[in-house]
């Protein structure tokens, strides 16, 4: 599967380990990322103490948070998949009151449990269950 389509796309499965380092790596690009933004808000502000100039690193870290948000519940999307369950349940870690318990849940059933064996109505296995050219792959 290419970059574009495991991060821009909810459609497919992926196995545990592809989840993990996916999800592991965007969370590391993403906390580097803000970290940057902070820096440089830091490194200017003695220059101009204006609410215009905290407007533009402001709207910068919203749009990495919203990218990270999208490009995660896209790979979330797939692991589901991978469960035979609806890509839709990644979105339940946002929502306020039942968010930590879903995120709870989320973590054990796409960071641990294992995946549907065999093809599923999302897809071929990830592994590739009975194709066995594809395991090793």
């Amino acid at each position: 599967m290419s970059w574009t389509a495991m991060l821009f796309s909810g459609k497919g499965r992926i196995g545990r380990r592809d989840y993990w380092i996916w999800s592991l790596s965007l969370a590391l690009a993403a906390g580097i990322t803000l970290r940057l933004i902070v820096s440089w808000v830091q490194a200017h502000t003695h220059y101009a103490e204006t609410e215009t100039t905290a407007f533009v690193p402001l709207a910068a870290g919203l749009l990495v948070v919203g990218l990270y948000v999208f490009m995660s519940s896209c790979v979330a999307a797939k692991r589901w998949h991978d469960r035979e369950k609806s890509g839709w349940l990644a979105g339940l870690v946002y929502v306020p009151l039942i968010g930590a318990v879903a995120l709870l849940w989320h973590l054990i059933e796409c960071g641990f449990a294992q995946g549907t064996p065999g093809p599923n109505r999302y897809g071929p296995s990830p592994k590739g269950v009975n194709d066995p050219e594809q395991v090793f792959e």
